[in-house]
């Protein structure tokens, strides 16, 4: 098992290599309601402790596929991962145009995720 805070520390370690971990379940989020929305398809976030919904350093997002065990959004719980470590290079979120209609360049973004095969809850 891959401590969490090792792998925050040092994704590219781990980049496409299948682990197991534990972490803090925090629920789903939504993406924006454009099209179209660039990033890579994460709608879950796990991370370290209850407090660390958004911090980079202690959190990172998860992927789930069809069929994987569903959490209930609304509660926090510890979980064990198996998954996928993963890179997404590219723009992030949704395309902008300028007064003239023109587009706006995206800035390309690097965003570590995990690809869930597994999610199994502690309880």
């Amino acid at each position: 098992m891959v401590p969490l805070e090792i792998l925050l520390a040092d994704p590219g370690k781990y980049r496409d290599q299948y682990i197991k971990l534990q972490a803090i379940s925090y629920g789903g989020y939504s993406v924006p309601a454009c099209y179209p929305y660039y990033g890579p398809p994460t709608y879950w976030r796990v991370g370290l402790d209850i407090n660390s919904y958004w911090d980079e350093k202690s959190s990172i997002d998860i992927t789930t596929f069809l069929g994987a065990t569903i959490l209930d959004p609304t509660t926090r719980k510890t979980v064990i991962l198996w998954a996928w470590v993963r890179l997404y290079e590219g723009p992030l979120g949704c395309p902008q145009n300028d007064a003239l209609g023109t587009p706006i360049p995206m800035e390309i973004k690097k965003i570590w995720y995990l690809e869930t095969v597994h999610i199994q809850p502690i309880e």
